[in-house]
């Protein structure tokens, strides 16, 4: 008798999504946010990071954190290529509907948000996300300082991995237009 498979449905995506474009639709909307709804968005990313940083802990399988081998596949996809990609499609939607200029604090912040939300995912291993997919996923996204720098860091390192593994075939890294 098989086990029967079913897809592990994570919350963190629609997180993530509130986290970074819950604040540009008040932009969108006209207003502007609160010290309060500020507080909160951050608090919000703050738990997310925090959450990813304790699923490397439980898949690294330390003793006090001894888990399940079905929760581990879990915990290696708890952000998808997919879930990403949505982010960024939902992302850029709200800045063309709400004609917001790309350059705009809110919007700034906001790929910050994401930039940090996707170091970490790549840094705990909590994403099945290639680092190419990752350039992929973002390439429409407006310029960002913090973004640009994640992956141009990650495509080095692919660059590096690929130079170890074989050596005669080295390539330079793809400079981004982030």
């Amino acid at each position: 008798m098989t086990k029967p498979t079913f897809m592990h449905l994570s919350a963190l995506p629609g997180l993530v999504n509130c986290c970074v474009v819950g604040p540009l639709q008040r932009l969108k909307s006209k207003g502007s946010e609160s010290e309060d709804e500020t507080q909160i968005y951050s608090r919000l990313l703050f738990g997310i990071l925090q959450t990813l940083l304790q699923a490397q802990l439980l898949k690294k399988g330390q003793p006090q954190h001894r888990v399940p081998k079905e929760l581990l596949d879990v915990l290696m996809s708890l952000l998808t290529a997919e879930n990403l990609r949505r982010i960024v499609e939902s992302f850029n939607r709200v800045i063309i509907e709400g004609s917001i200029m790309p350059q705009a604090e809110e919007v700034q912040t906001s790929l910050d948000r994401f930039s940090q939300v996707v170091q970490v995912a790549l840094a705990t291993g909590t994403t099945h996300c290639s680092r190419g997919n990752m350039v992929d996923i973002c390439k429409g996204l407006p310029n960002n300082k913090l973004l640009h720098l994640i992956l141009s860091h990650s495509n080095k390192m692919d660059v590096s991995q690929k130079a170890t593994a074989s050596p005669q075939k080295q390539s330079l890294p793809v400079d981004m237009q982030h």
